[in-house]
């Protein structure tokens, strides 16, 4: 998170760690590891491009991207004009999530812990 005073991530007491950090050093802090699962889920367009930006070059499980199919299209455009190849934005999965046409935040919720689980499993 790089908002300090966000309630939810105060709230949170199940999470193991909790970090407030610029997003720009977000690949400090995730080491590569092909059973790591990324999921961007942040506040806005421009924080999930910048994540997504650093992130793709490393190899993980799954890496996520919340957002509608517009905002992914805009990302994606966005990231290919600053010179990222059409092969690693193919490597994200976006929308996120298995699609069971969510509409309300729990539904998308259960979408995107459906899509990990099925990960998992198979």
């Amino acid at each position: 998170e790089s908002r300090s005073g966000i309630n939810t991530f105060k709230d949170n007491e199940y999470a193991d760690e909790k970090f407030i950090i610029d997003y720009k050093y977000i690949s400090d802090l995730i080491p590569e590891d092909e059973k790591t699962f990324i999921l961007i889920l942040t506040h806005g367009y421009n924080t999930d491009r910048d994540i997504l930006g650093k992130l793709l070059e490393k190899n993980y499980r799954y890496i996520g991207m919340l957002g509608s199919k517009s905002k992914v299209r805009q990302t994606f455009k966005t990231l290919q004009n600053q010179g990222v190849s059409p092969d690693l934005l193919s490597k994200v999965n976006a929308p996120i999530g298995i699609p069971i046409g969510s509409k309300t935040p729990e539904e998308i919720a259960v979408s995107i812990a459906a899509k990990i689980i099925s990960l998992q499993n198979l």
